[in-house]
Protein backbone atom coordinates (compact mmCIF):
# COMPACT_ATOMS: atom_id res chain seq x y z
CA UNK A 1 0.00 0.00 0.00
CA UNK A 2 1.12 3.30 -1.14
CA UNK A 3 1.96 6.12 1.43
CA UNK A 4 0.11 9.45 1.52
CA UNK A 5 2.70 11.91 1.15
CA UNK A 6 0.01 14.91 1.44
CA UNK A 7 1.21 16.84 4.22
CA UNK A 8 4.72 17.25 3.13
CA UNK A 9 5.76 21.09 1.75
CA UNK A 10 5.86 21.01 -1.64
CA UNK A 11 8.65 23.44 -3.11
CA UNK A 12 8.50 24.70 -7.00
CA UNK A 13 11.86 24.79 -8.89
CA UNK A 14 13.00 28.22 -9.11
CA UNK A 15 10.71 29.54 -6.54
CA UNK A 16 13.68 31.50 -4.86
CA UNK A 17 14.77 32.94 -7.63
CA UNK A 18 15.27 37.17 -7.24
CA UNK A 19 15.70 39.90 -9.93
CA UNK A 20 19.71 40.72 -10.56
CA UNK A 21 21.06 43.82 -8.69
CA UNK A 22 24.29 45.56 -9.04
CA UNK A 23 26.20 45.65 -6.19
CA UNK A 24 26.85 49.49 -6.46
CA UNK A 25 23.25 49.69 -5.83
CA UNK A 26 23.61 47.48 -2.44
CA UNK A 27 26.43 50.35 -1.23
CA UNK A 28 24.68 52.91 -1.81
CA UNK A 29 21.38 51.34 -0.13
CA UNK A 30 23.51 51.04 3.04
CA UNK A 31 25.73 54.00 2.55
CA UNK A 32 22.28 55.64 3.30
CA UNK A 33 20.83 53.65 5.87
CA UNK A 34 23.92 54.23 7.67
CA UNK A 35 23.82 58.16 7.09
CA UNK A 36 19.58 58.23 8.04
CA UNK A 37 21.15 56.20 11.54
CA UNK A 38 23.42 59.10 12.67
CA UNK A 39 21.53 61.57 11.85
CA UNK A 40 21.74 62.53 8.24
CA UNK A 41 25.78 62.09 8.09
CA UNK A 42 27.32 58.77 7.00
CA UNK A 43 30.23 58.70 9.04
CA UNK A 44 30.65 54.95 9.54
CA UNK A 45 29.48 52.40 6.71
CA UNK A 46 28.54 48.92 9.31
CA UNK A 47 29.95 45.96 6.86
CA UNK A 48 26.83 43.82 6.77
CA UNK A 49 26.64 40.06 6.17
CA UNK A 50 24.87 38.96 2.86
CA UNK A 51 23.07 35.67 3.23
CA UNK A 52 23.02 33.05 0.63
CA UNK A 53 19.99 34.28 -1.54
CA UNK A 54 21.18 37.83 -1.87
CA UNK A 55 24.62 36.37 -2.44
CA UNK A 56 23.12 34.78 -5.20
CA UNK A 57 21.63 37.56 -6.74
CA UNK A 58 24.31 39.67 -6.70
CA UNK A 59 27.05 37.28 -8.15
CA UNK A 60 23.96 36.43 -10.59
CA UNK A 61 25.21 32.77 -10.58
CA UNK A 62 23.79 29.78 -9.12
CA UNK A 63 23.93 27.85 -5.90
CA UNK A 64 25.99 24.74 -6.98
CA UNK A 65 28.52 27.23 -8.77
CA UNK A 66 28.88 29.32 -5.87
CA UNK A 67 29.78 26.15 -3.76
CA UNK A 68 31.76 24.72 -6.54
CA UNK A 69 33.86 28.17 -6.46
CA UNK A 70 34.09 27.87 -2.45
CA UNK A 71 35.21 24.30 -2.78
CA UNK A 72 38.23 25.20 -5.26
CA UNK A 73 38.72 28.54 -3.55
CA UNK A 74 37.90 30.66 -6.16
CA UNK A 75 35.39 32.75 -3.85
CA UNK A 76 35.82 32.69 -0.09
CA UNK A 77 34.21 30.59 2.32
CA UNK A 78 31.16 31.49 4.33
CA UNK A 79 31.24 32.89 7.93
CA UNK A 80 29.47 31.00 10.61
CA UNK A 81 26.87 33.17 12.02
CA UNK A 82 25.28 30.09 13.98
CA UNK A 83 24.39 26.08 13.98
CA UNK A 84 23.36 26.62 10.41
CA UNK A 85 23.68 29.80 9.43
CA UNK A 86 26.45 31.23 6.95
CA UNK A 87 26.66 34.61 5.73
CA UNK A 88 29.53 36.35 3.52
CA UNK A 89 30.60 39.73 4.64
CA UNK A 90 29.81 42.68 1.84
CA UNK A 91 33.28 43.96 1.45
CA UNK A 92 34.90 40.57 0.64
CA UNK A 93 32.04 40.08 -2.16
CA UNK A 94 32.62 43.57 -3.28
CA UNK A 95 36.24 43.17 -3.55
CA UNK A 96 35.50 39.83 -5.25
CA UNK A 97 33.62 41.59 -7.50
CA UNK A 98 36.85 44.53 -8.07
CA UNK A 99 39.37 41.25 -8.45
CA UNK A 100 37.41 40.00 -11.49
CA UNK A 101 37.03 42.96 -13.22
CA UNK A 102 41.00 43.99 -13.00
CA UNK A 103 41.47 39.86 -13.95
CA UNK A 104 38.86 40.50 -16.80
CA UNK A 105 40.80 43.82 -17.79
CA UNK A 106 44.61 42.28 -17.63
CA UNK A 107 42.97 39.50 -19.95
CA UNK A 108 42.16 41.99 -22.99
Amino acid sequence: MAKNHSNRKTYQRGSNVHTPISADKIVRTDIEQAGQQKGGKAETVVDRVVRLPELLTILSIGRSTLFAWVAASKFPAPLRLGIRARGWRLSVVLAFLDSCEAEAERAE
